[in-house]
């Protein structure tokens, strides 16, 4: 997942196409007479998202947000077209590794020379029937042009790589979302402060008062920008990343069936397998640190929230209170710089954490593949096992093509976890707004 859908300023063909949805789809939620009963209307499902809650785990829980967003107006287009876009943009780099490897293969084997020499004493190469004469044999032309269009397949399936993830950030629907997110939020909040307000609830004592409406004001906008920026950023753009993986695997075994005619059963075996394996070594590690990374991820997102907030709310303090003494500016500075420095330990925390797990599948992913190349070339090394150099160079090659595709999916994971975590303070606000205010916990002591 690219970071440049945090600094896109527009959606050109995913906002053309919701522009047009509003009227009918979208505009119901900006009415001030019936806002309430739209929040209910496209909260749906109730607790939100799709019925999930923390409790639920972190698979189910993204799982439904995913699901919530994807049945939202402004998804149901784009939504299906940037799917497609990311299974081929999975399918693409095994079908480039697998024409390198394949062009390896078939230079390595059309330049064998013969042990006996020709008529006039230099020795003869010996042409390769396998490689060019099954497949590009038909065609009239000398291997130096065989060779340029293995090469121009190469380049053709580059440039599509490229222009399928710049299609695919473009369609996208990410600031969209966002936005719609936001929209309703800020009606929620406004609803729960105001019943707050109204029904003098304390902000302070947590047994008389929902969650939600204790937000500060500067509470509710870091919620506002961060936490919806960081929910829908890592969970919602997560799932396109994630579909890449299962069908890069499923595009490694129909590579391994294809190529078998070329390389041998036993060397696609062994790509298949190593590739397999690394994944599945990235997604035990992502297991084994889950406890931790959710855990410091919850606390990174509390504190956020916290230090954030307390500059805005210290600003509004000395605004409305006229209180301009260096003693309190300076009293100030020291409570904010104390929760920022929390809020940096619990950051550097996760991001060590995170770090350690991406090291861990790393190198498992290194060993995977070593272990794989020295299977290789032990058979290459075997008199009968009939294994050549030039397979050998090619499957080396096709073996290490996927290397750090294992470390990719765990740092994606590392980023569904944090977005979940994020998730569960706007799942807060809309499941506060969905139950009814309980006259016995009216107090007097509001602030």
């Amino acid at each position: 997942m690219s970071n440049y859908h945090q600094f896109r300023g527009t959606e050109r063909s995913a906002f053309s196409r919701w522009s047009a949805f509003v009227p009918s789809h979208v505009n119901a939620y900006f009415q001030e007479d019936a806002h309430q009963k739209e929040i209910s209307d496209w909260r749906g499902e109730t607790p939100w998202p799709c019925g999930t809650t923390a409790a639920d785990g972190v698979t189910r829980l993204w799982l439904g947000f995913c699901r919530f967003v994807w049945q939202l107006p402004i998804s149901k287009f784009d939504a299906p077209y940037s799917m497609l876009l990311n299974i081929i943009g999975g399918v693409l780099p095994v079908v480039f590794s697998s024409l390198m490897s394949f062009t390896i293969l078939a230079v390595q084997q059309t330049s064998r020379v013969d042990d006996t020499a020709g008529d006039n004493g230099t020795p003869s190469r010996r042409p390769d029937p396998t490689v060019w004469g099954s497949t590009l044999g038909g065609i009239g032309i000398s291997n130096n042009a065989k060779l340029a269009l293995l090469l121009c397949s190469m380049a053709g399936v580059a440039a599509l790589r490229v222009r399928l993830d710049w299609e695919y950030q473009e369609n996208l629907p990410m600031n969209n979302v966002k936005a719609n997110i936001r929209t309703v939020l800020q009606r929620q909040l406004l609803k729960l402060n105001a019943e707050a307000n109204q029904r003098k609830f304390s902000r302070e004592d947590t047994k008389t008062k929902r969650a939600a409406a204790r937000l500060t004001p500067s509470s509710c906008s870091q919620t506002l920008d961060v936490m919806v920026h960081e929910t829908v950023f890592n969970l919602w753009g997560g799932l396109f990343t994630l579909v890449q993986f299962p069908t890069s695997m499923l595009a490694s075994l129909v590579s391994g069936y294809v190529m078998g005619d070329f390389f041998g059963i036993e060397i696609v075996s062994i790509y298949v397998c190593s590739h397999l394996v690394a994944l599945l070594s990235a997604a035990l590690t992502g297991v084994f640190y889950l406890c931790p990374l959710l855990e410091l991820s919850i606390l990174k997102t509390q504190w956020n929230v916290r230090y954030g907030s307390l500059a805005g709310a210290q600003i509004a303090h000395i605004q409305t209170r006229r209180c301009d003494t260096p003693e309190e500016r300076q009293a100030f500075s020291e409570a904010y710089g104390q929760a920022a420095f929390v809020y940096q330990k619990r950051a550097f925390q996760l991001f060590f954490m995170q770090l350690t797990m991406q090291d861990v599948v790393r190198a498992l992913d290194g060993l995977v593949r070593l272990i794989a190349l020295f299977i290789l070339g032990s058979l290459a090394m075997d008199p009968g096992a009939q294994v050549s150099a030039g397979v050998f160079a090619a499957g080396a090659s096709l073996i290490f093509s996927g290397f750090g595709e294992a470390e990719r999916l765990a740092g994606t994971m590392s980023s569904i976890l944090y977005g979940t975590a994020a998730l569960v303070c706007l799942s807060d606000v809309f499941n506060e707004g969905a139950r009814p205010m309980k006259k016995a916990a009216l107090v007097t002591d509001v602030i």
